[in-house]
């Protein structure tokens, strides 16, 4: 609609400026709690996965990571663990609260790296953190992030 109504000219700017200081929570968001640094990704496809593992590279290069993912049952999840397995050193599966939610079990199953399954996210959370890493990532579901982030004292609604 932008592209229809701005001036050819105008477009490119007016494009940079509507997503200059975009804050999309659950999306590449960093939260510290007690010391401890969460990242929280909400992408569930092979091609947030892509995009995750990179910025992970970017900016987390030497850290250990524990992976925390829930997914819909409907999703690829093979696409979207084989690409976090190169920089997850270990996953731990679990399900948020709705009919959609892949069982634990099944993403462990479908994994290509060392993986746990616990159910209940909370549990998961804090299991991620028992090997003390220095990022815990959240991932693979909106509605998994959205607990989570209840979880560590954000607010549920956005943002």
């Amino acid at each position: 609609v932008a592209e229809a109504l701005l001036p050819a000219d105008r477009f490119p700017g007016a494009v940079v400026g509507g997503l200059t200081g975009l804050y999309l929570p659950g999306r590449t968001e960093i939260l510290t709690r007690g010391g401890r640094r969460f990242l929280l990704d909400g992408g569930h496809n092979p091609a947030a996965g892509r995009a995750l593992e990179r910025a992970l590279r970017l900016h987390f290069p030497e850290a250990s990571i524990v992976a925390v993912v829930g997914m819909a049952r409907d999703k690829d999840h093979r696409g979207y663990l084989r690409t976090l397995a190169p920089v997850v050193d270990r996953f731990v599966m679990t399900a948020a609260g709705n009919a959609r939610a892949a069982r634990p079990e099944l993403l462990v199953d479908r994994s290509f790296a060392q993986a746990v399954a616990v159910p209940d996210p909370r549990k998961a959370i804090a299991a991620a953190c028992q090997t003390d890493p220095d990022l815990v990532l959240v991932s693979g579901s909106f509605l998994l992030v959205a607990e989570i982030r209840e979880a560590l004292g954000r607010s549920r609604s956005w943002p």
